[in-house]
C-alpha cells in the first residue's frame, strides 16, 4: 500500500504543442488530448462516483498503453481528505492512495465510456485538489471532446452544414484557449465560460457525423487560430470586437445579417418594473433609490447599447450596456440590442381617500385628482404629503408608495453579437451555402485549414 501524501497535478505540455501569443498551437501529428474540469455531474466538493461494468484500469498519464493497477470491481468513490485523495470501493474500504507527482488516469477496462455519477463520458477521468475540494477531469482526444460539444453549443436539428460550421468553430475555440485554465491544472471546463460540454449523454450521429466529417479543421487568421466567437442570433447585425470587448480583432468585424432574421429570437420584448430592476441593482451592489428611468446614452456602429445611465430617486449611474445585460440577466435581457419605452402610472390598488364636510370618507383616484389649500393654490397629487387611507392619516411620498414606473424593452438576437450566428448560419445553410462559406461570411478574411 502507497504511503499517502498530497496530490498536485504537475502542468501538463500537450504532445506536439507549442506556447505561442497566449494560445497553443499544434505544429506536428493532430492526435492530442485535452483536460476538461467536469461540473455538471458533481454532486458534492469532496467525493464523487465512477461505475464500470468491467471494472477499472489505472494508468499513468505517460504510459498509457501499460495499466499500473486493476480494480476488479464495478463502482468505486474517490475522497478528497485534508488534501490527500483515496479511492474506496463500495464498502467503504479502501483500494488505492494517489501520490504525489502522480499524474493517474482512471479508464473503464473495455469501454472507451465511463460514469461519472449519473452521466457517461470518453476516455479518462483523473484528479486534482484545492484544499479539501476535489476537482474532476476528464482526459480524451479533442474530437471527442467536440462529439459533446456541437449537440449542447447547436443542437442535432441543425442543418448538416450550419453544424460543420459549428464543429470547425468549437474546435478553433478550444484550441485558441487550451491555456485559460492551465494554472489550475487543466484546460477548459465544461460551462458557458468555456464551452459547454455534456460529454457522451448528448452525443447524437449526426452532431458526431459534424465533427468527423470536418476533423482536424479550424479557422485561422494569417496562419494562426483565430478567437472563434459565436452566439445564438445575431438579430440583424453582427458587431465589432472592439465595441464589445474592447480589443481588436480584425476578422471579428460588424456585417448586416439578413440570415437570423425570422429565427427565434431575431425580435422580442421585456416588461421590467422599477423595483424588478432595483432589486437586481441591489444585488449587484447599486443603490439608485427607486428606478425612476433608463436613459440610452451610445449606442455601437450597430445599434447595441454601450452606456446606459439608470435614474433614481437618490442618484443615477451609468454602467455599460453588457454590465446591464448581466445585471439583468443575460436570458433575461438576451442582447444588448435593445431600445426602452417607459410607462408611469399610479397603481388603482392603493386606495385613497377624501373627506367631505360631513365627515365621510370617499375613495378618490389619484390620476386625476386635484386639491385645492386655503389659499386657493392647486396641488398636484405628488406634492400631497399627508393621506388618507383605511389605516387612518399617514404621512407619504407618493413618488415612492403610488407611482409606478413600467418598462418596456424592445430587443433583437440573442447573445454577444460577435463572430458567427448560430441562427444565421442555419439560415445561411437553408439557402445552399456550405460550412467554408458560412464562416468565411461572418469571420472576416480567415482561412480553414487542417492542423499540422
Amino acid at each position: 500500500m502507497k504511503k499517502p501524501i498530497s496530490i498536485i497535478i504537475s502542468v501538463v505540455i500537450l504532445l506536439g504543442f507549442i506556447l505561442h501569443y497566449g494560445y497553443v498551437y499544434a505544429e506536428k501529428e493532430y492526435d492530442n488530448y485535452i483536460k476538461v474540469r467536469l461540473t455538471y455531474p458533481l454532486k458534492s466538493e469532496r467525493e464523487i462516483k465512477l461505475y464500470s461494468n468491467d471494472g477499472f484500469y489505472l494508468y499513468n498519464i505517460d504510459d498509457m498503453e501499460n495499466e499500473i493497477e486493476f480494480f476488479d470491481i464495478n463502482e468505486i468513490r474517490i475522497v478528497v481528505e485534508e488534501g490527500e485523495i483515496y479511492i474506496l470501493d463500495s464498502d467503504e474500504e479502501l483500494v488505492y492512495f494517489l501520490d504525489n507527482g502522480e499524474d493517474l488516469l482512471i479508464k473503464s477496462r473495455k469501454e472507451n465510456i465511463i460514469k461519472v455519477e449519473e452521466m457517461y463520458y470518453r476516455g479518462y477521468i483523473m484528479f486534482n485538489t484545492s484544499g479539501d475540494k476535489l476537482c474532476i477531469i476528464n482526459y480524451l482526444d479533442i474530437e471527442e471532446y467536440l462529439y459533446g460539444v456541437v449537440p449542447r453549443e447547436m443542437g442535432s436539428s441543425f442543418h448538416m452544414e450550419a453544424l460543420k460550421a459549428q464543429a470547425i468553430a468549437s474546435r478553433t475555440y478550444a484550441m485558441r484557449n487550451l491555456n485559460k485554465h492551465i494554472s489550475d491544472g487543466y484546460n477548459l471546463c465544461d460551462t458557458v465560460h468555456c464551452q459547454v460540454y455534456g460529454g457522451y449523454n448528448v452525443e447524437s450521429p449526426k452532431t458526431s457525423e459534424a465533427v468527423d466529417k470536418t476533423k482536424g479543421m479550424i479557422i485561422t487568421y494569417n496562419g494562426r487560430p483565430i478567437d472563434a466567437a459565436f452566439h445564438s442570433n445575431s438579430g440583424g447585425h453582427t458587431d465589432d470586437a472592439k465595441e464589445i470587448w474592447g480589443g481588436d480583432a480584425p476578422y471579428l468585424t460588424g456585417r448586416v445579417d439578413e440570415f437570423s432574421k425570422s429565427f427565434p429570437n431575431s425580435s422580442w420584448k421585456l416588461n421590467l418594473t422599477s423595483e424588478e430592476i432595483g432589486s437586481k441593482l441591489k444585488n449587484n451592489g447599486i443603490n439608485v433609490g427607486k428606478v425612476l428611468d433608463l436613459i440610452i446614452l451610445d449606442t455601437t456602429p450597430a445599434g447595441r447599447v454601450s452606456e446606459i445611465v439608470i435614474v433614481g430617486t437618490t442618484g443615477k449611474k451609468i454602467i455599460s450596456g453588457n454590465e446591464f445585460r448581466t445585471i439583468i440577466g443575460g436570458d433575461t435581457l438576451k442582447s444588448t440590442l435593445f431600445t426602452v419605452d417607459k410607462e408611469n402610472k399610479f397603481d388603482n390598488e392603493i386606495k385613497i381617500y377624501s373627506i367631505d364636510k360631513y365627515e365621510n370618507k370617499k375613495n378618490v383616484a389619484l390620476n386625476n385628482i386635484g386639491i385645492i389649500d386655503k389659499d386657493g393654490n392647486i396641488l398636484k397629487a405628488d406634492k400631497i404629503n399627508y393621506i388618507i387611507t383605511d389605516r387612518g392619516i399617514e404621512h407619504v411620498n407618493l413618488d415612492t408608495i403610488a407611482n409606478i414606473v413600467n418598462f418596456t424593452i424592445y430587443g433583437k438576437g440573442y447573445g454577444h453579437g460577435l463572430g458567427m450566428s448560430q441562427w444565421g448560419a442555419e439560415g445561411m445553410a437553408l439557402n445552399g451555402y456550405n460550412y467554408e462559406e458560412i464562416l468565411k461570411y461572418y469571420y472576416k478574411g480567415v482561412d480553414i485549414e487542417y492542423m499540422r
